[in-house]
């Protein structure tokens, strides 16, 4: 299971949950958010920690031409479980995370097309679960039917599958209880639902755009910039991915510095007072608040007053041996 998530559900704890039921995780950060640099990758992206979770990180610039010239530009930051840049690269990720709209087309099916009148008749929480639950596995059961009548035909594109066609299909089949029962003597064959989901298959989508606007904003004026010109939908003429390299993103925060600082000897022990030096500090007392916030990212460890050792996970990427194009964040880094 890959989880898209949209920005401002990237909270550390939430995310440490859902790598931990085993999904794989596309979730966009919020642009303030600068994660430590673990280590570079050659395809831009980097690799960080967040609550233990390994994380690859990627700053990408998206720009829309629409028709008329306009083009519209957002930086997004996606982090990632999928950790091998090779097999996934960072612009199919970026052009990937755009499909997290589709859950809005779920929305609809759910509650228009599968639900249209559906009026809950429990008057218990138990049994208004039981209803909902029912509800969602007849929708997944549809959803299922929908996905392997369009694998049954190699290049069918999935969108193209009419949930529509699908439900009246199984009305029909349980109103009518003909076709039930699979045949046998052909168990490949596509069932009643996958035929009519093939016989009336939806146009392809067209490429569109749409300016995203506060139903109710504080301010009838607060328009981002760069849509102002964009008043409603149109139809888009190209799409531009740029993916930014994290190695020759510059300047480097404190926290990288130091990270690069105490990687050079991992199993030293350094003093405030020392670090503040290094990094070209004045007086090593703006550095401690930061240094007990790294301690609690888990970057660095406290063996003494004021003084800290850099934590054996960020010492070495781990399992990156079998791929020579990683740089590490070290001082004989570009």
């Amino acid at each position: 299971m890959l989880l898209l998530n949209d920005r401002g559900f990237d909270s550390d704890e939430f995310l440490a949950r859902c790598a931990a039921t085993g999904a794989q995780l596309l979730v966009r950060l919020d642009n303030r958010r600068t994660p430590a640099k673990w280590a570079h990758l050659s395809d831009g992206s980097y690799l960080t920690r967040i609550r233990g979770v390994r994380l690859r990180v990627i700053d990408a610039q998206v720009t829309a031409t629409v028709h008329g010239g306009v083009r519209i530009t957002g930086h997004y930051r996606l982090a990632t479980t999928l950790l091998d840049h090779h097999r996934y690269p960072a612009a199919e990720l970026v052009t990937l995370y755009r499909e997290r709209w589709e859950i809005e087309s779920a929305f609809y099916a759910l509650r228009h097309s599968l639900a249209s009148g559906l009026v809950l008749r429990s008057h218990d929480p138990l049994g208004v679960q039981q209803e909902v639950w029912a509800q969602l596995v007849v929708y997944q059961a549809l959803r299922r039917a929908m996905a392997e009548a369009a694998e049954s035909e190699p290049g069918t594109d999935p969108d193209r599958a009419a949930f529509t066609a699908a439900l009246e299909a199984a009305r029909d089949q349980v109103v009518a209880a003909d076709g039930i029962l699979p045949d046998l003597t052909r168990p490949l064959q596509t069932g009643r639902i996958g035929r009519a989901v093939l016989d009336n298959r939806l146009s392809g989508r067209r490429p569109r755009i749409a300016p995203r606007r506060v139903k109710c904003p504080v301010s009838r004026y607060a328009n981002p910039p760069d849509q102002s010109r964009l008043r409603a939908t149109a139809r888009m003429t190209g799409i531009t991915v740029t993916v930014h390299q994290s190695a020759e993103l510059a300047p480097e925060g404190r926290r990288d510095r130091t990270l690069q600082l105490m990687r050079a000897d991992p199993g030293r022990a350094r003093h405030a007072t020392e670090v503040a030096k290094e990094l070209g500090l004045p007086h090593h007392r703006s550095l401690t608040g930061e240094l007990i916030r790294w301690e609690g990212e888990g970057i660095l460890r406290k063996v003494a007053p004021v003084t800290y050792i850099l934590a054996p996970e960020w010492a070495v990427p781990d399992r990156l041996d079998n791929h020579p194009d990683v740089v590490l964040t070290s001082p004989t880094s570009p």
